[in-house]
Formats: C-alpha cells, structure tokens, sequence
C-alpha cells in the first residue's frame, strides 16, 4: 500500500473495455488487518488530470453501478 498523498499513475478497464489513464493521488487506506471496518483493504485515489473522455466514461460507469459506501450524514 502507499502512503496517504502519493503520487500514483494508474490504468484501469472498465464494464465494456474502456482503458482510462491517468495519474492521482493516494486520499484514504483500508489495511488488511483492520479490526475497525466491515469492508475489503483497498485504497483511494483522487484522479487528476483526467481527460474528457475518460471522465465521460467513468460517470457513465459510475451512473448504472450500485454504491460501495453509504456515508452516514444525510
């Protein structure tokens, strides 16, 4: 795992085949081990710098695909 602020580039497909690439920044861990959280280690990447295409086709994504997280505060 990298450390919180990291500069990371970063490639991923999405449903459909669309390869988006681009670079972020790590914002938030999830270890292996955490007694705390219900949910799968991973981490969060802010992306940055994303073209207009891959934005596109991530809101498209993110429109037809259910939450992970549910935040607490309405």
């Amino acid at each position: 795992m990298r450390p919180t602020a990291t500069q990371i580039a970063l490639s991923f497909t999405l449903p459909g085949g669309y390869t988006a690439h681009t670079h972020g920044s790590v914002r938030w861990l999830r270890d292996v081990v955490d007694p705390d959280e219900d949910s799968a280690p991973g981490l969060g990447v802010r992306f940055e710098g994303l073209s207009p295409e891959d934005r596109k086709a991530i809101n498209a994504f993110i429109r037809i695909r259910a939450p992970m997280f549910y935040d607490d505060e309405s």
